[in-house]
């Protein structure tokens, strides 16, 4: 692989350089990862196909029909659900819910993943 530019790796996170980082996020399909960004102090959560809906921020536990491992893809929404929270992430980009013909503003997943992080908590 001398010349790859495929980068191959493994365990729980990978970091590229300083603002890009690759989560592995396990059950919706095998190797999947998302990619946390931060920059200028902000930080974002690129969901992938981790959540599909806007219903699986206020419950990690709904499940996509495609998911291989339901209860993993479950524990893996939860984990970086908590950490889009943490954070304070502008939002996990996946999800594409409308909303009178508009893309789901910012404010409503980030209350919807204060909810479900505080559910999972208690």
């Amino acid at each position: 692989m001398e010349n790859a530019k495929t980068q191959l790796w493994e365990g729980e996170e990978h970091v590229v350089d300083d603002a890009l980082r690759f989560v592995a996020s396990p059950g919706h399909s095998p190797g999947a990862c998302v990619l946390t960004i931060s920059s200028g102090g902000e930080k974002a959560l690129l969901a992938g196909d981790l959540v599909h809906h806007p219903m699986q921020i206020l419950d990690p536990a709904q499940r996509n029909t495609l998911d291989a491992d339901g209860a993993m893809a479950t524990r893996s929404r939860t984990r970086l659900l908590g950490w889009a929270v943490e954070n304070s992430s502008t939002r996990p980009a996946r999800v594409m819910g409308r909303r009178r013909g508009t893309n789901w503003k910012i404010r409503h997943v980030r209350r919807l993943a204060r909810r479900s992080a505080g559910r999972a908590a208690g």
